[in-house]
């Protein structure tokens, strides 16, 4: 079954689709064939290139997909948190989470991606109506917006933020 149609048979909504190809993508980049360190034995490539195709795309034009793809992923992800006000795993996870992976590699996303990841996070730590925080019952959103800190920040702020997430993730397990 081709990709599109598995993205189609299942129903995945199109930014999660489109959010999970910057993240794919971003790890192919690093590993095209006419972008590998040379092994120092001569005649020997680091990594095989058996597999991969003559008629590959190259790193540019990986780069420029990833760019053209970014402002449908913010409209779309800003729409679900403006309109729906909803922290879901499939939607505001996913943009945090292929924005900041985008951000880390180089490329120009909205300047309110931060105000965006502390909306979520914030959402995720609320309690509902019931009086039960709104993160356990989204896990998979949970571990989409720990994918996209920056683990390399060690204020104490984000440190604390950072374990209040994986602790809604260790409940109930």
């Amino acid at each position: 079954m081709g990709s599109a149609l598995m993205v189609i048979s299942f129903q995945i909504p199109r930014i999660a689709a489109v959010s999970f190809l910057i993240i794919v993508l971003h790890s192919t980049i690093s590993l095209r064939a006419d972008d590998r360190p040379q092994s120092s034995k001569p005649g020997r490539d680091v990594v095989s290139t058996d597999a991969v195709p003559e008629d590959k795309p190259k790193t540019i034009q990986i780069r420029e997909a990833v760019q053209r793809s970014i402002p449908y992923i913010e409209e779309k992800g800003v729409w679900w948190i403006e309109q729906k006000k909803c922290v879901t795993c499939h939607r505001v996870g996913t943009m945090l989470w292929s924005l900041q992976t985008a951000k880390r590699n180089g490329f120009a996303v909205s300047d309110k991606l931060d105000e965006w990841s502390n909306w979520a996070i914030t959402a995720s730590l609320a309690k509902n109506d019931k009086g039960k925080i709104v993160g356990l019952g989204n896990k998979e959103g949970i571990v989409q917006i720990l994918k996209s800190l920056d683990l390399r920040k060690t204020d104490m702020n984000q440190i604390n933020t950072r374990k209040k997430l994986v602790a809604l993730l260790r409940d109930g397990q």
